[in-house]
């Protein structure tokens, strides 16, 4: 297993929210050298269809820069409009 695999798993088991469903991503924005790889997701709200799509910027904070590392440190989302941190994830899914 390589980073971009666990972070594409860290990605598809993260929960983003009650009613709000992934519409469409991003590939990952991974500056080298960097802990933080970041990929921009936007979802919708279930329950309102019709409204545009919501920017989320969902976050993969290594241990280290190493790329046999695959430890994580932290995993999270945030909506890019507020600012503020949404969803979880289990964390059996961390390490």
């Amino acid at each position: 297993m390589d980073k971009e695999v666990k972070a594409q798993a860290l990605f598809e088991n993260y929960d983003f929210g009650e009613n709000l469903i992934v519409v469409d991503f991003d590939s990952w924005d991974v500056t080298p050298g960097d802990n933080d790889w970041i990929r921009i997701v936007y979802v919708q709200d279930s329950e309102k269809i019709s409204q545009d799509c919501e920017k989320i910027s969902f976050h993969v904070k290594w241990k280290s820069s190493d790329d046999l590392d695959l430890h994580v440190d932290d995993v999270y989302a945030l909506e890019i409009k507020h600012g503020q941190e949404i969803g979880c994830i289990d964390e059996k899914f961390l390490n």
